[in-house]
């Protein structure tokens, strides 16, 4: 059976408890900073590695695709003699032709436009409900339309950093003296 561990709940008694309690979560959060900071570098330099190790690998695959491209482009008379037959299965992949069909918006084709002619369905329109706009009504309205205000008090905690910044650049330099 596995040994229960009961959470040690730290008590604060005195707003000098409070601010160094404030001090200590301010040296937390600038310890997790640095780690994610040195975690992220670290990520992106070895993305960067990478990408520099497989540079000729993508190099080489590009000059086969635009190889297998040429050739394919050059007999696709001799290849897709009727005209029907749009790929060919080889033992190591498939080559061939695909329909694909684009639209290109010229300056004419704008959402006033298309809903002036009629197609509306071509024009997307996301409706939410805006709970800024539903702040502003009385609390009758807001009964009316199924919702409801509630106030509550919310505990926060602001840092101050520049002060807490101040702190750590002292204690690095104890450290380095």
């Amino acid at each position: 059976m596995a040994t229960r561990i009961k959470p040690t709940a730290t008590i604060i008694r005195s707003l000098e408890q409070a601010d160094c309690a404030l001090h200590e979560i301010g040296s937390l959060e600038h310890e997790l900073q640095q780690e994610q900071a040195d975690l992220a570098q670290q990520i992106e330099d070895m993305k960067k590695a990478l990408l520099e190790r497989q540079a000729p690998l993508v190099e080489a695959r590009e000059r086969l695709l635009e190889a297998v491209q040429a050739y394919a482009t050059h007999e696709k008379d001799e290849l897709f003699p009727d005209g029907e037959k749009r790929s060919i299965d080889l033992p190591f992949g498939t080559l061939g032709w695909r329909r694909s069909t684009e639209i290109s918006l010229t300056k004419k084709c704008t959402v006033e436009r298309l809903e002036e002619l009629g197609f509306f369905s071509c024009v997307l329109v996301k409706k939410s409900v805006s709970k800024s706009e539903l702040a502003k009504l009385e609390a009758e309205s807001l009964a009316a339309v199924g919702a409801r205000r509630s106030e509550k008090d919310t505990f926060f905690v602001e840092l101050n950093r520049e002060r807490l910044e101040e702190s750590f650049q002292n204690a690095r330099n104890r450290k380095t003296a």
